[in-house]
């Protein structure tokens, strides 16, 4: 018995929990080492310990980055047997001229070491890894993004590929995305729609048929007329040659499309006749052909997760089409097309969308694309109010809320009738049994001033962290113990403007005793710099 240790004692699937538990306590390394301890716990660990590799050149991994690539070159060790997961980025530029503002490394002896290193080692390494299932790969046109691709594109078990353009990307090639076949995900990211772009993802879809996520986002700042871009591209030049093939059968289940000169039509449907993912914010307005969502409908497309803007009657009516829905994610800035009937829309979303999907719904919830308040004028409808209030209480399976809560300046006229913060956080803290996350987006009747954009940042930011207090002061008061984290959302949580979520923390300091401060927009060009730079931020974000 004195032979017997506990792990002959232990059965392996105790044991795989307690490493587990030693995974999330611990550092990596730290327990990548221990299956050094015996060969019982080498058995339980290698697996993990080289699931995953990544590669890339820096001046810090100079002295290792060469021995990992020999070795994964050899074929000889466990990443051979166990790694699924390859990043490849932060390759050596090939050229030393042209966009030289971009590069990490600068001509030199450990430049050129890391190009010999990378020219001898970085193909033979990513083929040595044939069990590799998912790839992610940051391209730019000044490194070696074709061949490199070429080869990740023979890895014969690889069924998720990620790319991230970096950009300014120009190929002096066609972009091989077209050697890639028989995947089952798809992300391309910062993608400017040029010929070689779009003829590689045609071809890469056409490759993959049982394909079942397609993401594709753009590029979003300017590029200047260097590279020549496409404005207008049907989506059925890209799936038209899959949707010939005689046994194509639809796998489709999320579509995210963030480029703005992609057009869909009806004709899209067969593609996406399994869909229950999709996400459209990115593509204007003359993006989405009118008869899109009766398509939807009558073809029988039910999603369970919709991201879309603006919402306007078609997608009400698409979404009272059917039952399931499960979230729904908003623009608050671009939430409804702009007209006479944008309360008449909001009115419908609460009164008739909300309660239709009540027994699914598990998050409604918001983005704010403009960077500025006085942007948000789009928000103005979606105050809530005792009636919104009323329809989402019925919604218990919610889990993810964001309302837009009225908060206005001492001197503005009240126009907007909402609830009293401490009873909305009350009611939904009683009606809303399974709510983790809840996020306030305040709004007032901000006015575009004139003079310093940075001292008027400095007062947006007084604003936001005012109705801090406020929300904290209401907390205090709610008569139910909050079940959910608190947060305040929207542009001016931030010095810069920017969007971000700020966590409310759940601390007794007797703010109820005090009253709120009163920030009037009157005050707003009263800010000097010296305020400004004294009024730092707030940039804890999800």
């Amino acid at each position: 018995m004195g032979d017997i240790g506990i792990l002959q004692v232990v059965s392996n699937d105790v044991l795989e929990l307690i490493f587990e538990e030693l995974r999330r306590c611990d550092s990596w390394a730290h327990y990548c080492a221990m299956r050094l301890l015996c060969k019982t716990v080498n058995e339980l660990l290698e697996a993990q310990a080289f699931s995953s590799v990544t590669i890339g050149f820096t001046e810090q991994n100079m002295e290792t980055i060469s021995d990992l690539l020999r070795m994964l070159a050899s074929a000889t060790t466990p990443h051979a047997r166990w790694t699924r997961h390859l990043r490849v980025h932060n390759l050596v530029p090939l050229a030393e001229d042209g966009w030289t503002v971009w590069d990490r490394l600068k001509t030199g002896p450990n430049r050129e070491r890391l190009l010999a290193c990378q020219n001898e080692w970085l193909i033979p390494a990513i083929k040595s890894l044939p069990r590799v299932e998912e790839v992610e790969f940051s391209a730019s046109s000044r490194e070696p993004y074709h061949s490199a691709l070429s080869s990740l594109a023979e890895l014969p078990q690889l069924r998720i590929l990620k790319v991230w353009f970096n950009h300014p990307f120009q190929p002096s090639s066609d972009v091989p995305l077209s050697r890639f076949s028989n995947l089952e995900s798809v992300e391309l990211h910062d993608v400017v729609l040029s010929m070689p772009i779009l003829d590689g993802v045609k071809q890469l879809v056409t490759n993959s048929p049982s394909l079942q996520k397609f993401v594709i986002t753009r590029y979003r700042w300017s590029l200047g007329s260097s590279v020549p871009t496409l404005s207008f591209v049907t989506f059925d030049t890209v799936i038209e040659d899959l949707l010939r093939a005689s046994a194509f059968t639809p796998t489709l289940k999320r579509f995210d499309i963030d480029v703005g000169g992609f057009h869909l039509k009806g004709s899209c449907f067969p593609f996406l006749a399994c869909l229950t993912h999709l996400d459209i914010r990115g593509l204007s307005r003359k993006g989405i052909s009118p008869t899109f969502w009766r398509g939807l409908k009558h073809s029988g497309i039910h999603l369970q997760r919709l991201a879309v803007q603006p919402l306007d009657k078609s997608i009400i009516d698409y979404l009272l089409s059917y039952d399931g829905l499960r979230e729904i994610s908003l623009n608050y800035t671009q939430s409804i097309h702009d007209g006479p009937d944008a309360d008449t829309i909001v009115s419908r979303f609460f009164h008739s969308v909300v309660p239709h999907h009540r027994d699914t719904l598990q998050e409604i919830c918001f983005g704010c694309g403009g960077r500025e308040p006085w942007v948000a004028s789009g928000m103005f409808p979606w105050i809530v109010n005792e009636a919104y209030l009323e329809a989402l209480s019925l919604c218990k399976s919610l889990e993810h809320l964001d309302v837009v809560y009225f908060y206005p300046s001492p001197n503005e006229k009240v126009r907007y009738l909402t609830v009293p913060l401490d009873i909305l956080l009350a009611t939904l803290s009683e009606s809303l049994p399974l709510l983790q996350k809840f996020g306030l987006m305040h709004i007032r009747d901000f006015h575009k001033y004139k003079g310093s954009a940075y001292g008027h940042e400095a007062f947006y930011n007084k604003v936001a962290k005012a109705f801090i207090t406020h929300a904290r002061r209401s907390m205090d008061r709610c008569s139910q113990r909050l079940r959910f984290s608190l947060s305040v959302i929207g542009p001016s949580c931030t010095t810069t403007g920017s969007f971000t979520r700020y966590h409310i923390p759940v601390k007794k300091d007797c703010l109820e005793q005090g009253a709120d401060e009163d920030v009037s927009d009157s005050d707003a060009d009263s800010v000097i710099s010296s305020d400004s730079e004294g009024c730092t931020g707030i940039y804890l974000c999800d």
